[in-house]
């Protein structure tokens, strides 16, 4: 062992390593936020119950707390810190735990098939149709998912969906995940991939040409714009070519415009260099949002990396390549 190296089987920079994340909860690790700037320490080995500083991060700095320990700090006295999943720490005491969005997609099966709507605003109302008049009826809250029956009936210039409970929405609005007329080239009976729309920021998970699971999620704030110089999300055909629990490196794209994040979870990365990640600091999924990454709620990216292949084996972190022989999800980002 070198110099950097401890035999102290109790130190905390070694309890990361017997931290498992929660691999079954949206989140795999507890997630605060920095309430002021604050310093990023690491353990100095050469003072023992001490710390140095090698950077700093901005108030309101999202990232996952694993433990605590209590040391040196470099100006002098001591602090309870927080540890970080990579063993670097932060003071305690410049911490708030974050709350996270409890938006979720819906699994597809025999009870909720294609089509379906999510509400996206505020104020929505269901409504009853008769002949040619439309009645407002009961509000409707955002986030929710209704079940459609695929009827509509238009009054006037407005497209109302008869849901399954026997009321209407109109479509300005929800967003409206719709059945699919035709599927690519590459889609085979066993071929697990990912439809992604940046115009109405829905995403669908099939196996072969059975949808299985449809939620919204957040693209680029530029839809249409060009990924190279702005915050769009590059549309194309690719493949999920690695897999991390957490990650603070955002490939391409950064994770957001206004703070750091550190531990984004369950984050793929494409073959483009883009990102499909869980974003636990926003709400507003189906809504263009972020400089570029496909964000997702916690709850159903969870799900996503779940889903895909391949699954990362038991107090591993990250699947860096697929190894050969497994077979590569496909992601389709489309209008």
């Amino acid at each position: 062992a070198g110099q950097e190296a401890t035999t102290n089987l109790a130190h905390p920079t070694l309890a990361v390593m017997k931290t498992l994340p929660a691999r079954d909860a949206p989140l795999p690790y507890r997630y605060h936020t920095t309430t002021k700037p604050t310093s990023l320490y690491e353990w100095d080995r050469s003072k023992g119950a001490a710390v140095r500083e090698v950077s700093k991060l901005r108030r309101r700095t999202r990232l996952a707390v694993v433990g605590s320990w209590s040391a040196q700090l470099p100006e002098g006295g001591s602090a309870n810190l927080a540890l970080l999943p990579d063993g670097r720490f932060v003071n305690l005491a410049h911490l708030e735990e974050s709350s996270s969005p409890d938006f979720k997609g819906t699994v597809l099966d025999d009870k909720v098939k294609l089509p379906v709507a999510f509400v996206v605003k505020q104020g929505i109302r269901s409504w009853s149709v008769e002949g040619k008049s439309a009645t407002r009826g009961d509000p409707v809250e955002a986030r929710t998912m209704i079940p459609l029956t695929g009827r509509f009936r238009t009054i006037g210039d407005v497209q109302f969906w008869a849901t399954q409970d026997e009321t209407y929405v109109r479509h300005p609005d929800v967003t409206v995940v719709r059945r699919r007329d035709g599927y690519p080239d590459f889609v085979k009976p066993d071929q697990k991939w990912v439809d992604i729309s940046v115009i109405t920021g829905t995403v669908v998970l099939y196996e072969g040409k059975k949808p299985v699971y449809a939620t919204l999620c957040s693209v680029g704030m530029d839809r249409l714009g060009n990924p190279e110089t702005g915050p769009t999300t590059q549309m194309g055909t690719f493949e999920i070519t690695a897999k991390h629990l957490t990650t603070s490196e955002p490939g391409k794209k950064p994770f957001a415009d206004d703070h750091e994040v550190f531990d984004v979870p369950w984050a793929q990365l494409l073959s483009s260099g883009q990102m499909i990640h869980g974003a636990m600091w926003h709400s507003r999924f189906g809504v263009e949002h972020g400089p570029g990454n496909v964000q997702l709620s916690p709850t159903d990216a969870a799900y996503l990396f779940a889903w895909t292949s391949p699954a990362i084996p038991e107090g591993w972190h990250s699947v860096l390549q697929i190894p050969e022989g497994e077979p590569k999800v496909v992601v389709l980002i489309r209008k």
